[in-house]
């Protein structure tokens, strides 16, 4: 029974080593992976959580019809896109302006005129470049979504006038005083 339980202790101390020195190197792997993230790649990723920031854009509530006193529609609403640019980076704005100018129809100097303007506001609040976007601008927006992340768009309820100034003039009525005839 007493050469179950030899004096080899040698086997456990080798095994004990290699797995020391293997968990050695896997604290060495993370920590140069971390040295990588936290001091190599920071720039990059300060970007990506930058562009990934909440953004707040105000949704107008729709108003309803007018109807006039037969209840027919004076003015009604229609929805419509307007074209927000986002400005949080200005490089990346300055980059892409003559692609959003070409695709939008909008010439490149009002573009710049528009960011001129509006250098007072803050970076991070949308500017409306063009109120009223056409089915080709919604399309344009869309389909360059990926490569044009800087273009967002905001349904609005803008409103129809359905009949002619001269129409909705209504007549004033007739103010009958005491002891006038209702035939006056």
């Amino acid at each position: 029974m007493s050469y179950w339980f030899g004096n080899d202790n040698r086997l456990p101390q080798q095994r004990l080593a290699i797995v020391s020195y293997v968990i050695v190197g896997m604290v060495g792997v993370l920590l140069i992976g971390f040295w990588k993230l936290q001091v190599i790649d920071s720039d990059k990723f300060l970007q990506w959580a930058e562009r990934n920031r909440v953004r707040s854009i105000p949704v107008i509530a729709p108003r309803g019809r007018m109807l006039d006193r037969d209840g027919r529609v004076l003015v009604d609403n229609y929805p419509s896109f307007s074209v927000l640019l986002l400005r949080d980076d200005p490089a990346q704005v300055e980059k892409n302006l003559p692609a959003i100018s070409e695709g939008l129809g909008i010439s490149l100097r009002d573009l710049k005129e528009q960011l001129q303007n509006s250098r007072n506001l803050k970076n991070f609040q949308p500017i409306v470049i063009k109120p009223e976007a056409s089915k080709a601008d919604v399309a344009f927006i869309e389909s360059h979504r990926s490569d044009i992340p800087l273009l967002e768009m905001l349904m609005v309820h803008r409103r129809r006038y359905l009949l002619s100034a001269g129409r909705l003039h209504v007549p004033r009525q007739r103010v009958r005083r005491r002891g006038q005839r209702a035939a006056d």
